[in-house]
């Protein structure tokens, strides 16, 4: 489960919470939360090192999937959708031609 975005509302909660402290206990706080984030960080470092390498296989395909359709439009020309065009309307030219019986087939 995805944990909940903070809204506007909790921000300027969190805002509040802090400015009504002392200053005595801003560094006590400080320190607690500094503790807990050191404390995720250790436990999401397997899986944000998971997470990087998965991100750099993902581009390295981006790039290789990339490399293979810049070769295949190269191998197809300059012209290929004209080609491609070109080859639509004659088929469909014939097909009609056929039909109405103007060419034998």
């Amino acid at each position: 489960m995805k944990p909940q975005l903070m809204t506007e509302e909790s921000l300027n909660a969190v805002e509040a919470r802090v400015n009504s402290l002392p200053f005595s206990e801003m560094e006590k706080r400080y320190a607690e939360l500094t503790k807990a984030r050191d404390a995720v960080y250790v436990k999401t470092a397997p899986i944000q090192a998971q997470l990087d390498k998965a991100t750099a296989d993902a581009e390295a395909a981006r790039v290789k999937a990339q490399e293979l359709a810049d070769k295949i439009e190269n191998l197809w020309g300059a012209d290929w959708l004209a080609t491609k065009k070109e080859i639509g309307l004659l088929a469909n030219r014939m097909q009609i031609a056929k039909k109405l019986g103007l060419v034998k087939q």
